[in-house]
């Protein structure tokens, strides 16, 4: 049986790869040590960057209240503070399906201004060359 923590590493390594492979370097992962877990500004387990933006990435797994009106309140109060019109704040939910073909599932939103006002990232999946480890 795989715990929450081994889940939400393995969560964030999958997502950091995927963000690799669509151009995206990464300047942050969130750490964990024996005793703390420290995030980026305490929101954000990814800091990727292109060319044109930075991105705050938080991962959840859909059973752990991914959108949880907490979770979508500090994501949106930390766009509001401190974000400029070229940085972004994206949750990643993952879900696993019962499928052969394709296991598991990314929904990605980004955060605009408010928790209700949430734009769904669409990635063609069907033409993003990923290991297979993915």
């Amino acid at each position: 049986m795989v715990s929450a923590y081994q889940k939400g590493v393995e969560m964030e390594r999958k997502f950091k790869k995927i963000l690799e492979h669509l151009g995206y370097f990464i300047c942050f992962r969130s750490i964990r040590t024996k005793f703390q877990r420290v995030d980026f500004a305490g929101i954000a387990d990814i800091v990727a960057k292109d060319s044109r933006k930075t991105i705050y990435v938080q991962v959840k797994s859909y059973k752990s209240g991914a959108t949880s009106k907490n979770v979508l309140e500090s994501l949106v109060a930390f766009k509001n503070e401190y974000c400029c019109e070229h940085e972004a704040v994206w949750l990643a939910i993952w879900k696993k399906k019962k499928t052969k073909r394709l296991p598991w599932k990314w929904k990605i939103l980004e955060i605009l201004n408010t928790s209700e006002e949430l734009k769904e990232i669409d990635i063609r999946w069907d033409t993003l060359k990923t290991p297979k480890s993915l």
